[in-house]
């Protein structure tokens, strides 16, 4: 949503929208990365059920670096502070990106659920749905959508 308030300012293009999209998922590699090193195992399919697991989820938030804990906000928002006054535009991407991934990963510890995580199969993956999540991600969507057109 920040990166469309910036669109509608007239700092950043459409097609930037999409580059901060695809940033704000690529964050998440760290779950990935931290995965690896703590099992050794590279294998990206039993990493995701790992990861999507009931029994993991509700005993760990999960295979989370540091970037996504506060103490490594405070590091990395500075810095992202300091890209934006060397470089506007890629300063609004990063940031809107770091930022807005942020908020939706942090948004848990406001306890705002309507219904518990229900655990799916599908093509041998396992998916955790819930239906605060998918209500959230149509609010934000439509929210987007005016702030955009």
């Amino acid at each position: 949503m920040l990166g469309g308030i910036f669109y509608r300012l007239g700092l950043v293009h459409a097609y930037d929208l999409l580059i901060i999209g695809v940033i704000a998922v690529l964050i998440d590699l760290d779950h990935y990365i931290y995965y690896v090193h703590r099992t050794g195992e590279i294998n990206p399919f039993r990493f995701w059920n790992h990861a999507n697991d009931m029994g993991y989820v509700s005993r760990n938030i999960g295979m989370r670096s540091f970037i996504h804990h506060y103490n490594g906000m405070a590091v990395v928002f500075p810095l992202l502070l300091v890209v934006t006054m060397l470089d506007l535009k890629l300063g609004i991407i990063l940031l809107s990106a770091y930022v807005s991934h942020m908020v939706l990963d942090h948004l848990r510890y406001f306890h705002i659920k309507i219904a518990p995580y229900r655990q799916e199969k599908l093509f041998g993956l396992k998916f955790l749905w819930n239906g605060s999540e998918e209500i959230l991600f149509i609010v934000l969507t439509l929210m987007n959508f005016m702030i955009i057109f």
